[in-house]
């Protein structure tokens, strides 16, 4: 760990980030090193997970593996996706397989790679309280701590409508726990809402499954007009540089939800590779 000085209360930090996902271990990764800004980024979670029941075979990123934890910010960085291969002694045979798509279980052990290799990140720690007296204290189950910046990555909760929230039980559940949660469902009738990409992910799985692990019938329902596509066009692209963000930061909020609204389709389309996949697969089971 980078050296740092100690507070009245215990170690002080340039910056504290609590939660351990993919934005806080981007931020992680770019501050590790840096003797200016000390950091600990604490996880109440025992081990690294990622939409860990939602991994399902076949499911592909559906940005550039350039759009890493690094690359973008610092070409050079230690915590590349690059780096991740050449470390596990895998990058020619990651060239070589020539996916048109990174493989989302492959992204998913590459952010579990680079939280081990971050001594500044650590799990089993939860935070308890943040009060700032000058600076900001932050007390877990373990210790208390100093920063002069929080960084919070707490992450969201699975969406349900208010009005479906009294159906969850064992044969309706998120999609956050597909994985878990979605065997024995051959020969059954099978509803799937959403029509985003990973609704998408769902339907195209369950239609996918061999004879006798296949539901008899699948419904896949979407409030939307259509099963639209992402939007990942140049100039949509351009929406995500730092340049743009300045921009959209000096918005005021009623015209940043009206952009955002406009321009739902550059982060919650489908990717035109899964609904190619799944009309074809629908094509076959119908006529072939």
């Amino acid at each position: 760990m980078d050296t740092l000085r100690r507070g009245p209360d215990g170690p002080h930090f340039g910056c504290v980030g609590i939660g351990v996902g993919p934005a806080n271990l981007s931020l992680a990764s770019l501050l590790h090193g840096r003797p200016e800004m000390t950091s600990l980024f604490v996880e109440r979670r025992e081990t690294f997970g990622w939409h860990d029941d939602q991994q399902i075979a076949g499911a592909t990123l559906q940005v550039s593996l350039f759009k890493d934890l690094v690359t973008l910010a610092d070409p050079t960085n230690k915590f590349s996706f690059l780096s991740y291969l050449h470390d596990q002694g895998m990058i020619y045979h990651f060239v070589n397989a020539q996916f048109d798509a990174m493989p989302r279980r492959e992204f998913r052990n590459y952010l579990e790679w680079a939280s081990r290799k971050n001594e500044n990140v650590t799990f089993g720690e939860e935070v308890l309280s943040v009060d700032f007296d000058g600076v900001f204290v932050i007390r877990t189950g373990k210790r208390t701590l100093t920063a002069d910046h929080v960084s919070l990555g707490i992450g969201s909760r699975p969406w349900v409508p208010e009005h479906a929230r009294g159906l969850l039980g064992e044969s309706q559940f998120h999609v956050s726990d597909f994985v878990r949660r979605s065997g024995g469902l051959g020969g059954r009738r099978v509803g799937v809402v959403g029509g985003g990409q990973s609704g998408a992910e769902a339907f195209l799985d369950l239609i996918s499954r061999p004879e006798g692990e296949r539901p008899a019938h699948v419904a896949w329902i979407s409030r939307r007009d259509n099963f639209f596509p992402i939007d990942d066009s140049p100039f949509t692209n351009d929406y995500f540089t730092p340049s743009f963000s300045d921009h959209f930061f000096s918005l005021d909020r009623a015209q940043r939800e009206a952009f955002n609204d406009r321009q739902l389709l550059a982060s919650d389309g489908v990717s035109p590779a899964t609904l190619k996949e799944i009309y074809q697969r629908c094509y076959t089971r119908h006529f072939v």
